[in-house]
């Protein structure tokens, strides 16, 4: 009897699992109907299930992916289900199984296939067809997984439209690339069309450029019609010009506001017509104007165009990467752009670039942005190594263009010492560019402490870096370069911190026919005379005075430059072929310009010759074959002080044109002293050793008369203010002046130099 209840109790617990045996749950979705192509986001229903306790599923790309029936994240008690919305292109499995307690039910598979990309933009163009259609071709849009469905067609009368606001026109359907538009067609309208393909998985692709054409009409008149908004943008000058005359013309607008502004109507004929339409009450928006036109036969020639009155730039800022990022491999370049202003006119595709050499070369375009944020892909493989720089453009529909550069470090495959060595030459190139703009500058006495900071910085982050490279670990080349990459940045930073621009310029003007007189003039005569002479007709030297605006970041002033430049003679270079230096220019700079030679600098190096400021460069056969040098005042000027040097024509004060003359043509004594200055000096000598024999004999005059004699006392005069001997009052004797100095004095003003136009100013 015990056996058989045992076996009761047996076949009991057999049956009650088979009695409470969980249903799996039935699929289905809207969104992503089963073995079809859909996109994001995705929905999943099922039917309750009896006994549930929860459903539990997993998006997978593999069928067997195991469920996590533990974990909540996995788990709902809902009858529906929305999976996360970021997941790449391809074919997916959604697993999911009824769960009760320990008992779980077998699993549903239920497969998808998702696409997220978008198809790729077709480039559109449009003919006019002899029997008033217009037929549309474009290039077939690419879609590497659903492939395209259709092509949706816009049309409207006016360019830069909109397609949110244009409604679809037609449907070009599957691979077709051509269509014919002959749908409610008039004669003589210009039509405008863009296209956008949309994938089988939903997916609208990138709008396409927009085209336009005019239907054939029996209208004979080539109209066209301008408008031109003003650098203010607050007038806008419109034109109409016909090839031949226009009978009962008309223009009218309807402006951003509703209401409508006619400029004329049913007017005489005309071939062409003018006008300033003022904007200035005129709020920002689209304006469309109509015009109304008639050929000679009576044949109706009218048409519509679109203004966008937006006057406001757009902004546009990098999100990523950030300025001097290190990427490699495939970056993901995002722009945060902003419509600015009261009228929001949209954007053209936000454009990316990247830099190589001096050009920028395209790497794609945007026009799909969430949150006002565009983004594109770049393998950044196709960049060499190290610094680096990104632009991207918007441009929105009313033309107005705004863009924003990036610099970056790009680090992709440093192996090698190959590699390690082109980073080394790069960054030695780089620095070679940054002292050459340094040594421009300073040969303009221009010292900007900014450049300096980053030139050392960047040299310091080059050595550093060549040092580290010497190690042969792939660790500390990596790292080296890094620093090389940072080192050019620096430089070519440091090559943009100063601007500078002519900003007044006046040329030294003589007659070479009195150049023996100038010469003489400047100290000059006897045969150093002949060859200076020779020399000018050799190089025919032209002296120029500078003014430049100098921008050192945000600070800016001017600079005064003297700029000397001449033809250049191979005969001089030939007579010196075992020499360096060449030749050498004798500057006489007048007491105007600079008091002393001391105020100046040059980017070649000069002596100055007995007459401070008389100066002698000596040019050495590279800095020769230049052509020119200059040198400059070292005080950075005002605009008012700058004019001074212009307005007071400082330039012709120079008495002769620069002296050219062959290397030791002058003896180190410098310029021959003129008889006229000998007897002049001789004179001087003179007449001040006379003044002192004067001053000394008088002196001593005096001292006797002031000697006390033998035994006696010094000559008092008393006075009740002051006590003298034995407690006398004595009157104080005041020296008198002394003749010395006065006469001292006197003679140092004969010799005060004439005060500079800048002394004005306050500058010697």
């Amino acid at each position: 009897m015990l056996k058989i209840y045992f076996s009761i109790l047996i076949v009991f617990l057999f049956l009650i699992p088979a009695a409470f045996a969980l249903d799996a749950p039935v699929v289905t979705s809207d969104t992503h109907p089963e073995g079809e192509w859909a996109s994001m986001p995705m929905e999943f229903k099922w039917d309750a299930v009896d006994g549930a306790e929860k459903y539990c599923w997993i998006l997978a790309s593999i069928s067997d992916k195991e469920i996590p029936v533990d974990d909540d994240k996995y788990c709902t008690e809902s009858t529906s289900v929305y999976p996360p919305r970021k997941m790449d292109s391809g074919d997916y499995y959604f697993n999911i199984k009824t769960v009760f307690f320990d008992t779980e039910s077998n699993t549903t598979l239920y497969p998808i296939k998702l696409d997220v990309g978008i198809p790729s933009r077709p480039i559109l163009s449009a003919n006019a067809l002899s029997d008033g259609g217009i037929e549309l071709t474009w290039t077939a849009s690419e879609d590497d997984k659903s492939g395209i469905k259709e092509y949706e067609v816009y049309r409207k009368l006016m360019a830069n439209f909109d397609l949110r606001t244009t409604p679809i026109h037609t449907i070009a359907s599957g691979s077709a690339t051509s269509i014919i538009d002959s749908n409610e067609m008039e004669q003589s309208k210009t039509y405008h069309y863009k296209i956008r393909p949309v994938d089988n998985a939903g997916n609208t692709g990138i709008v396409s450029n927009e085209v336009h054409a005019e239907t054939t009409a029996e209208c004979d008149l080539d109209i066209s019609f301008s408008t031109d908004l003003s650098n203010s943008g607050d007038s806008l000058a419109l034109s109409i010009t016909g090839s031949d005359l226009v009978y009962h013309g008309g223009l009218s607008a309807v402006l951003p506001d509703g209401s409508t502004k006619t400029f004329f109507t049913d007017s005489d004929a005309f071939s062409e017509w003018s006008d300033s339409f003022d904007l200035s009450t005129v709020e920002e928006g689209y304006i469309d104007f109509t015009i109304v036109a008639k050929e000679f036969f009576g044949d109706a020639c009218d048409f519509e165009r679109r203004f966008i009155y937006d006057i406001t730039n757009p902004s546009i800022n990098f999100v990523s990467p950030k300025y001097n990022d290190r990427v490699s491999e495939t970056v993901s370049l995002q722009v945060k752009v902003e419509d600015l202003g009261e009228f929001k006119s949209g954007f053209e595709p936000i454009e990316f670039f990247v830099q190589e050499g001096s050009s920028w070369i395209l790497i794609g375009t945007s026009d799909e942005g969430e949150n006002g944020v565009y983004s594109i892909d770049w393998d950044s493989f196709s960049a060499e190594n190290g610094s680096t720089k990104l632009k991207a453009v918007v441009t929105d529909l009313a033309g107005n263009t705004v863009e924003e550069k990036q610099t970056i470090t790009v680090i992709n495959a440093f192996e090698g010492a190959v590699d390690i060595n082109s980073a080394i030459e790069q960054t030695i190139t780089a620095k070679e560019s940054a002292l050459e703009t340094k040594l421009a500058l300073e040969g303009k006495a221009i010292i900007s402490k900014e450049e300096n900071r980053l030139f050392d910085e960047a040299s310091a982050k080059m050595e550093e870096g060549i040092i580290l490279a010497e190690s042969i670990d792939l660790e500390s080349q990596t790292n080296a370069k890094l620093l090389l990459s940072e080192a050019i940045l620096l430089f070519e930073k440091s090559e943009g911190v100063v601007q500078t621009s002519v900003y007044k310029t006046a040329d030294f003007i003589f007659n070479k026919e009195q150049a023996g007189i100038l010469l003489n003039a400047a100290g000059i005569s006897g045969a150093t005379e002949q060859q200076a002479l020779e020399f000018i007709e050799k190089t025919d030297p032209k002296r120029q005075l500078q003014i430049l605006r100098v921008v050192d970041e945000n600070t800016e002033y001017f600079k005064a430059l003297i700029s000397i430049s001449y033809l250049l003679d191979i005969n001089i270079l030939s007579d010196h072929n075992s020499e360096d230096l060449v030749m050498q220019v004798i500057e006489v700079v007048p007491k105007e310009f600079a008091e002393y030679a001391a105020e100046l600098d040059s980017n070649i190096s000069f002596d100055v010759l007995y007459d401070d400021p008389k100066l002698s460069f000596n040019l050495t056969k590279d800095q020769y074959r230049k052509r020119a040098f200059s040198y400059a005042l070292k005080d950075n000027l005002t605009q008012t002080e700058a004019d001074a040097l212009i307005e007071e024509n400082t330039i012709n004060k120079f008495v002769a044109p620069p002296v050219f003359l062959p290397v030791g043509a002058v003896t180190g004594f410098g310029l021959p002293i003129s008889s006229d200055l000998l007897i002049f000096s001789g004179i001087g000598i003179g007449v001040i050793i006379v003044v002192l024999v004067i001053i000394l004999v008088l002196k001593k005059r005096k001292s006797k008369r002031k000697r006390p004699g033998f035994g006696g006392k010094p000559e008092q005069k008393r006075e009740k203010s002051k006590s003298g001997l034995g407690g006398k009052k004595v009157k104080e004797v005041k020296p008198k002046k002394d003749f010395w100095k006065k006469g001292k004095s006197k003679l140092l003003s004969l010799h005060k130099k004439d005060e500079s136009p800048l002394s004005v100013f306050g500058k010697k």
